[in-house]
């Protein structure tokens, strides 16, 4: 998992003179232009509507004999759960085809951390760093200083066993197994429970710990999709195997707050490369017309003409990220006033409409708006 954009990279590796095929099935993944792969093989997109349901389909074919690796950057949305499958294809004899697959789980995008003083550490400093005016929390709570959390319980007639299945079928970095030894703590001091584990969203930085025992299963977080998420995945699983469970949803009436900010430095970034890329590009259409044009430019305006490589790959790299935010709060939106038993989904435009005049201020407005 990469750190930003929601992004994923697989390294492949194939016989010298090989083609590889690359699709992504039943999930909302696409295949990022931005892959080194782009510029070292011979890319063939399929459309998505040819290809029988898959989300994404795309052959590489390496142009040099001395080449065996290249690597693919793929964006995935949690929530869909699907399948990726690598073909590797040698064109010499003898022509075995190797294939590998990688199941998407519902939470791809959140990684295992370490639990206690020590997962600090492993969080990106962008999302340590604490926003101006922050507000308090009154006690260190599930996530330490300064963070709040939704909480998600569980219950019914099931099993341990049936809770961390649960848990390592939605999630990566999950024991199959649940080990016999394993015991562990929750918020309370609670050592009753016989498995917990953390982990963080790499988009957001936002956090989720799960922790289960036979007949409840906690889940904490400081947003709402992954808890929704949870709760949509658990309900369906039960039905199908007729257990019974029941869900107790306890909110804090801080997250939407925290949830703008900390998505809002990745919003305000996507949108004033937007803008640097839409000013670079009547800049030069200008300089064809007037080639002594940065004579009469601001120092501002030649910085952004002397960046130009800079700009227009760092704009390529992220094209289609600010309709790829929008999706993120917009299903914050719904999960978060859905668990308040609120249906917010015919005041959708009100969230795109927060986007055309952008600010911190009028998106917790807009998130913040119904509540009661």
């Amino acid at each position: 998992l990469l750190d930003e954009y929601g992004a994923g990279a697989a390294n492949v590796r194939g016989a010298d003179d090989a083609s590889t095929s690359v699709d992504a099935s039943d999930s909302r993944m696409t295949i990022r232009d931005s892959s080194s792969a782009a510029t070292t093989a011979i890319v063939s997109r399929t459309p998505p509507e040819l290809v029988g349901g898959a989300g994404a389909l795309a052959v590489y074919r390496l142009p040099s004999e001395n080449q065996t690796r290249f690597e693919i950057e793929m964006r995935c949305q949690e929530g869909a759960p699907g399948t990726i499958r690598a073909c590797v294809l040698p064109l010499r004899p003898p022509k075995t085809v190797t294939e590998v697959v990688r199941e998407v789980k519902p939470l791809c995008l959140h990684r295992r951390v370490l639990t206690g003083d020590e997962e600090d550490t492993h969080m990106s400093s962008s999302h340590r760093q604490k926003d101006k005016g922050e507000p308090e929390t009154e006690s260190r709570g599930v996530f330490g200083a300064g963070r709040v959390a939704d909480l998600l319980t569980v219950t019914g007639d099931f099993s341990a066993e049936d809770a961390h299945q649960w848990v390592a079928e939605m999630l990566d970095d999950v024991p199959n197994k649940l080990a016999e030894t394993s015991s562990s703590f929750d918020d309370d001091g609670d050592s009753s429970y016989v498995f917990s584990y953390d982990f963080e969203n790499v988009l957001l930085g936002t956090r989720l710990r799960v922790a289960g025992r036979a007949g409840e299963a906690k889940f904490w977080s400081d947003g709402a999709t992954p808890l929704a998420l949870v709760k949509e995945f658990i309900g369906r699983v039960a039905a199908k195997t007729n257990v019974r469970v029941r869900f107790a949803f306890d909110g804090d009436e801080r997250i939407p707050v925290f949830f703008a900010r900390r998505i809002d430095p990745l919003i305000q970034k996507t949108i004033a490369l937007a803008k640097q890329e839409t000013l670079l590009e009547g800049l030069l259409e200008l300089k064809m017309q007037e080639p002594e044009l940065e004579g009469f430019l601001s120092p501002e305006f030649k910085a952004v003409l002397a960046e130009e490589k800079t700009v227009v790959a760092s704009a390529r790299a992220r094209r289609g990220r600010l309709a790829y935010l929008v999706g993120v709060v917009k299903d914050f939106f719904v999960d978060w006033h859905k668990f308040r038993g609120e249906n917010v989904k015919s005041a959708m435009h009100e969230v795109d409409r927060a986007f055309q005049e952008y600010s911190l201020k009028r998106l917790v407005d807009v998130l913040e708006q119904r509540r009661r």
